[in-house]
């Protein structure tokens, strides 16, 4: 836009200069038109002091050379009516181009400014929702899933300990940044009446801590145990956080031959049809 008001500037110099080159032919033209004409000097042969030539006697300009002079005169004014109307013409078109311009570039400016506007809002909404994202994925949830039969028995309180542990851990590393919640399922075997235990997600560790101290070892037909029903329990729990993770203590696998060679009462698989894929 500067670069267009500039060339709009100098066009408009250039025609300035224009009208006063052709004012200047103008008025040398009424000049011509006015100038008397010079009669021819005496000739140097003439004595001095001899009488003036009568005017009756002095040489005329003939009528065609003022005629011509004169159509000549009419000629160069009509030029430069011409031109100075052509001029003018081109000023005003000079005037509203530049008129023209400045209400392109006011419009110009107002889009880029509405433009750049909306481009900052759009910014400030991607830092908020960045910024919410970083607060989501900064969240964790964790599920301690643990064997609570009676093969258990000498392990079951270091089992417990070693939750409470982790539990603690996790809130003293991460729980200024991270938001962490924390849950616990305890499995034993299909024979058993309380086969599954659980203590949903929370973030106080000390629900955790109490839950898992209180649970007894006790159970458990076959040497295989529920394992997967344990899991397929904890994946059931109210999971939220973009960051999770099960952690599983057991000392037994789960039902099916195939994992095996323990006696089983299950050889084909979970009763219920569960699989580890």
């Amino acid at each position: 836009m500067e670069q267009m008001r500039l060339d709009l500037e100098k066009q408009k110099l250039a025609l300035e200069a224009e009208k006063v080159r052709l004012d200047k032919e103008r008025l040398e033209v009424e000049a011509l038109r006015v100038r008397p004409t010079v009669l021819p000097s005496p000739s140097p042969s003439r004595v001095s002091g001899s009488p003036p030539v009568p005017a009756s006697h002095r040489p005329s300009v003939p009528v065609e050379v003022l005629r011509a002079e004169e159509e000549a005169a009419r000629r160069a004014d009509d030029a430069a009516k011409a031109e100075r109307d052509a001029m003018a013409s081109k000023l005003a078109k000079l005037k509203q181009a530049e008129m023209d311009a400045k209400r392109a570039a006011d419009v110009t400016r107002s889009t880029l400014s509405s433009a750049l506007e909306s481009k900052r809002s759009e910014f400030g909404r991607a830092q908020q929702d960045l910024e919410a994202l970083k607060k989501e994925r900064r969240k964790l949830d964790v599920c301690f899933v643990m064997d609570a039969t009676g093969s258990m028995g000498s392990w079951i309180n270091a089992v417990a300990e070693k939750v409470v542990e982790i539990s603690e851990t996790l809130m003293h590393q991460l729980g200024a940044k991270w938001q962490i919640r924390l849950a616990l399922v305890a499995y034993r075997d299909h024979c058993d009446k309380d086969r599954l235990e659980t203590c949903q997600f929370t973030s106080n560790p000390q629900e955790i801590s109490v839950f898992a101290r209180g649970l007894k070892a006790t159970g458990g037909g076959d040497t295989p145990e529920d394992v997967l029903g344990g899991l397929d329990q904890a994946l059931t729990l109210s999971w939220e956080s973009f960051c999770r993770c099960i952690i599983w203590f057991g000392d037994a696998p789960c039902h099916g031959k195939q994992y095996h060679s323990c006696d089983d009462s299950y050889p084909d698989g979970d009763p219920k049809g569960l699989t580890p894929g």
